[in-house]
Formats: C-alpha cells, structure tokens, sequence
C-alpha cells in the first residue's frame, strides 16, 4: 500500500504466499550499475535495473523460474546505469507499477522507455519525501526529495533516497547522490548501506556515515574508468567500522533480514 500525507492513494492487490515465507533483499552484480531486489513469497519490488538485459540473468537466479511477474519497480532516477534494463524487463515480464522521481530525460533510450510503458500502459507514479510503501514485512520511506530538490538540475542529486525496512533490519539506499544532497537529509542509523553512486569520493561523508554508522556497506560497481570505489570511500567505510561487500568482487549479495 502507497500511503501519501496519511492517505491511501493506492492499493497493491496481490496473491501472496504463506505470510510466514521468509522476505530477501538482493543487490545484484550488474556491473558498473545498480539493481536490488527485495522479495518476499509471490511479491517483488526492484530497484533499479542495470544498464541493460544483464539484470534478466540475475533476475532468473533469484526468482522463481515460473515467476514473470514483478509487481514494484523503482527507478531511482533515469540514468542509464540505473534503468537502462527496464526495456528488457518490461519485456520479459509483468510489471504491475513503475515508481520513480517523475523527471524526464533527452536521452534515446529514455524516448524507447517511455514509448514501451505507454504500450504496456503499466501504471507510473512518481515518489516524494514522505510516501511511504508497505506490503508485508517490507516497509518503504521515501526521504528524499521533496517538490523543490526534484527540479535541480543535475540528475544524479535528485535521486530517490529511501529507508526500506525488512522485519527488524533497516537499509538506506541512496541513488547516485553527493555529499551535497546528503547533508541534507533527515536520517539516523541505519544497518545496511547501498553506498551512494558506487562508491565516489564525492559521496559519503565522515560526517554522514557518523550519523548514519552503519553495520553494513554494500557498494554496487564493475569495471569502470572512474576508479570507483575510491580509496577515500573505502577507507572512510572503513573508519567506522562497517563490514563492506562489493558486487565487482563478491558478485551478487544476498540478505536475510
């Protein structure tokens, strides 16, 4: 259920395994890119789909092989390493709902996407601080951005930045966002990091990793001409004691909350 400013706008209606099945959070190995999937029985919610057709592979690891549905997608914002496998997606399986930011993109792929939702006429909405999604186990809170920060110019800083929490165990996600935007966010201590915009020295600061000290960082990247994930990041992780596991040398990582 989407809850915003305390009113039910939304109902997700869907068929359900035993409400004991056990919830999972994966962040799967798709390169120098993003996707997580967090399931719990018949339900999915992904977030963020990779570059391109790689995150099907994954996906197939971690689904039921007779499941060709996902009923949550989010994309954290329209960058190319972070929905550029929704077209795949949305040809291999069914999507019930398609959640981002609402801003749009100039880009060639972003014009394809845009064409196959309207085809598929899957539902769209955009997210805001304060939604909230619950289905379950799963609780979802958008905290970043609101109305104002949404319209900055540069992508990347207008990220959705949510706190997802499976059964008793908290996880920050946090797009590709700078030391900028997290300063200025509303956020407390957290068990588990998707480190932002994997791994950059422009991300993660002291000052917001001892605020947020979590337990777990976990840092989405592959092969890439950027050096990431920095020494700075790496070490500063490092300094609070947190337990890092990289896609690029683990592959994809998989949570029981």
């Amino acid at each position: 259920m989407l809850i915003r400013g305390g009113v039910s706008i939304l109902s997700l209606v869907i068929i359900f395994l035993p409400r004991s099945y056990p919830p999972e959070v994966f962040f799967l190995d798709v390169g120098q890119a993003d996707a997580s999937l967090v399931q719990q029985g018949d339900f999915q919610m992904l977030i963020d789909t990779g570059r391109n057709s790689d995150i099907l592979t994954e996906l197939k690891k971690a689904m039921k092989p007779l499941d060709k549905r996902i009923e949550v997608v989010i994309i954290t914002h329209m960058d190319l390493d972070h929905a550029g496998g929704l077209v795949s997606i949305l040809q291999e399986y069914e999507v019930t709902y398609i959640f981002s930011t609402g801003r749009r993109s100039t880009s060639e792929y972003y014009k394809i996407l845009s064409s196959l939702i309207k085809q598929k006429a899957t539902p769209y909405y955009t997210l805001r601080k304060g939604d909230v999604i619950q289905v379950k186990d799963i609780f979802l809170k958008v905290i970043f951005p609101d109305n104002d920060w949404v319209l900055h110019p540069h992508l990347n800083e207008t990220s959705l930045v949510f706190e997802l929490r499976v059964k008793d165990v908290s996880f920050l996600y946090t797009g590709d966002i700078s030391i900028y935007v997290e300063n200025a966010l509303d956020v407390g201590k957290i068990d588990v990091l998707k480190v932002a915009h994997h791994g950059s020295k422009y991300s993660s600061s002291e000052e917001f990793l001892a605020r947020t000290r979590p337990e777990i960082a976990v840092i989405s990247s592959g092969k890439n001409s950027y050096g990431h994930p920095t020494p700075e990041v790496l070490d500063r992780l490092k300094s609070i004691g947190a337990v890092i596991y990289r896609t690029d040398q683990v592959g994809s990582i998989r949570v029981d909350p």
